[in-house]
C-alpha cells in the first residue's frame, strides 16, 4: 500500500449533520443500470421473462446454463437473478443460489418452483431468496423483482455516513496496491476463469509478492522435494485460489501495519496480534466447519477490525479511553461503547475503509454486518458460514482479551450453532488457527507466547465454552421432555 493525503486529521463532533450525495432536486444520485439476469429451462419463457423486465426499464440477460451464470458474474455486476428450481443438470436452483452465497456473490433472487411437483422449500439458510410458484404470472414477477431491487438500492448505501466521514478526515491514507486490486478481482472469480498466465506476470513483478508465494510454496507441509524457484512452478504447487490468497493477504497485512504507524507501540503490537488471531481463527474454522473459502475467509477476518485503527488514528486520547474502559470492564461491549461516543462501530468504519480503497462491493457486506445477528445477515443475502466464522473469531478474541462471563455467554451461542457433536472438529480448528498465529506472528516480530503456550490458552477458553453449551443443551433437552 501507498499513502495519499486527504483532508486534515480532524475529530468530528457528534452535533455535526452529515447528509447523502444528492443531486439538485434534493433525490440520492444514482445513475446505474440495473441488471437482472434470467434463468429458465424453457428458453421462450425467459425471453418472454426479459422482455417485461426491459420494458420495465431494467436491463434482463437470458442464460442457457450454469456456466454461462459463472460467466457472466465474472466479467459485469448483477443485481437480481431470477432461475427455476427445477433446472437440467445436476444442482437444484437453490443449490445454485447456495454456491453463489459460498463465493461471496449476495445477488437476490427470485426463485421459480413447481410447488405441485417439489413442494414447498425452505430457502431461509441460502439467504436472500424468494420463493413464489413458477405458474405465477410474467408481469407478477417483474412486478416482485422491482420491488427487490428498489430495497436493494436502499439498502446499498449501508455504511453510516459518519463512518464515512471518519475515514474522510483522515491524512496520509494508506490505498490498495495495483496488484491488490486485481487479486480481488481474481478472488471473485471461479478458480478456471482466473488467467493463470497474467496472475504469474503481476506476482513476477513484484518483489515482495514473489517472494512471499515462493516461501509458501517451499514450506514443508508442501511436501516438495524440490526447491521452487519461480512463480509458475510456486503457482502449480498451490493451486490459484491459495496463491491469491497467500499473496493478498500479505499485502493487506503489510498495509495494516503501514496505517498503525504513528500510534503507540503497545497499541500497533495489540491490534497486529489481534487481527491475525482473527484471520487465521475465521480461516481455520472455514474450512474445516463450514466448508468455505478459508482465503476469502482469512481476508474478512484480517479487514473486520481495521476501523478501530481508523478510530485510533482520528480520535487518538477518546478512543484508547473507549478501548482501556473496555479492556478492563468485561461486561462492556465495545462496539455499545463505540456507537454511544462516535456514533458508528468499528465494524461501520471498517466498511466504508474499504469503501474509500475500492474493494469489491461483495466483500463489504459481511465486514459491515459482523458484529450482528446470523438472522440479520441472511436477510441480506450475506453467506451465514462466511458470518459465523467471523464472530466465532471476534468472540473468541475478545474472550481471551478478558474472560469474563458476558463474553463467555456470547462465545457460547455462536459455537452452540455447531452442536457438541462437533467439538472435535472446533479443537481441530483452533490447533490449526493457533499454530498459524503463531507463525505470523514471528513474521511480524512481535512478542508473544509460545505456538504451546497459545494453543492451550485457546483450547482452554474454547473448550469451556463447548462445555457450557453442551450443559445448556442438555438442560433445554430435560425440560422440553
Amino acid at each position: 500500500m501507498s499513502t495519499q493525503s486527504t483532508q486534515s486529521n480532524v475529530a468530528i463532533p457528534r452535533s455535526v449533520e452529515l447528509t447523502e450525495n444528492r443531486d439538485r432536486s434534493g433525490e440520492p444520485q444514482d445513475d446505474k443500470v440495473r441488471v437482472t439476469a434470467i434463468f429458465r429451462c424453457d428458453l421462450s419463457q425467459a425471453a418472454a421473462l426479459a422482455t417485461r423486465f426491459k420494458e420495465a426499464g431494467i436491463d434482463a440477460v437470458t442464460l442457457e446454463s450454469a456456466e454461462a451464470l459463472r460467466g457472466l458474474l465474472g466479467g459485469k455486476d448483477l443485481d437480481l437473478l431470477v432461475l427455476d428450481n427445477e433446472l437440467d443438470g445436476f444442482f437444484t436452483g437453490l443449490e445454485v443460489i447456495k454456491k453463489l452465497r459460498a463465493s461471496l456473490i449476495r445477488v437476490p433472487a427470485i426463485l421459480l418452483n413447481r410447488n405441485s411437483e417439489s413442494g414447498p422449500i425452505d430457502a431461509k439458510s441460502a439467504g436472500a431468496v424468494t420463493v413464489i410458484d413458477a405458474a405465477t404470472e410474467e408481469t407478477a414477477i417483474v412486478k416482485l423483482g422491482l420491488g427487490i431491487l428498489e430495497r436493494q438500492s436502499n439498502d446499498a448505501n449501508g455504511i453510516p455516513e459518519r463512518a464515512r466521514a471518519i475515514v474522510e478526515r483522515q491524512s496520509d491514507l494508506p490505498v490498495l496496491s495495483q496488484l491488490a486490486m486485481q487479486l480481488l478481482q481474481y478472488l471473485e472469480m471461479s478458480p478456471d476463469q482466473v488467467p493463470v498466465v497474467d496472475l504469474c506476470r503481476l506476482i513476477s513483478i513484484d518483489p515482495r509478492a514473489t517472494a512471499v508465494l515462493l516461501k509458501a510454496a517451499n514450506a514443508s507441509m508442501n511436501g516438495v522435494s524440490r526447491s521452487i524457484t519461480n512463480v509458475a512452478d510456486a503457482v502449480r504447487v498451490l493451486g490459484v485460489r491459495p496463491t491469491i490468497g497467500h499473496v493478498l493477504n500479505a499485502a493487506v497485512t503489510s498495509g495494516l501495519g503501514a496505517l498503525s504507524k504513528g500510534l503507540p507501540s503497545e497499541l500497533q503490537s495489540w491490534h497486529a496480534r489481534r487481527g491475525m488471531f482473527i484471520a487465521c481463527t475465521s480461516s481455520s474454522f472455514a474450512q474445516e466447519l463450514e466448508n468455505r473459502s478459508d482465503e476469502a475467509a482469512f481476508l474478512m477476518g484480517i479487514l473486520q477490525d481495521v476501523g478501530i485503527l481508523a478510530l485510533l488514528r482520528g480520535f487518538p486520547k477518546q478512543y484508547q479511553t473507549v478501548l482501556k474502559r473496555w479492556r478492563t470492564i468485561g461486561q462492556l461491549r465495545l462496539p455499545a461503547l463505540e456507537q454511544a461516543d462516535f456514533g458508528c462501530t468499528h465494524a461501520d468504519v471498517s466498511a466504508a475503509m474499504m469503501e474509500r480503497w475500492g474493494m469489491p462491493a461483495s466483500f463489504i457486506p459481511p465486514v459491515l454486518h459482523h458484529l450482528k445477528s446470523q438472522e440479520h445477515g441472511a436477510q441480506l443475502g450475506i453467506d451465514t458460514g462466511l458470518l459465523r466464522v467471523m464472530t466465532v473469531a471476534e468472540n473468541l478474541a475478545d474472550m481471551i482479551e478478558l474472560p469474563h462471563p458476558s463474553r463467555r455467554h456470547a462465545l457460547n451461542a455462536v459455537l452452540a450453532e455447531y452442536g457438541p457433536e462437533k467439538c472435535s472438529h472446533c479443537m481441530r480448528s483452533l490447533s490449526r488457527a493457533s499454530v498459524k498465529a503463531y507463525e505470523a506472528f514471528q513474521l511480524l516480530s512481535l512478542p508473544l507466547p509460545s505456538a504451546e503456550q497459545l494453543e492451550t490458552i485457546v483450547r482452554s477458553t474454547i473448550a469451556n465454552s463447548l462445555a457450557v453449551s453442551a450443559e445448556e443443551a442438555a438442560r433445554t433437552a430435560v425440560v422440553a421432555s
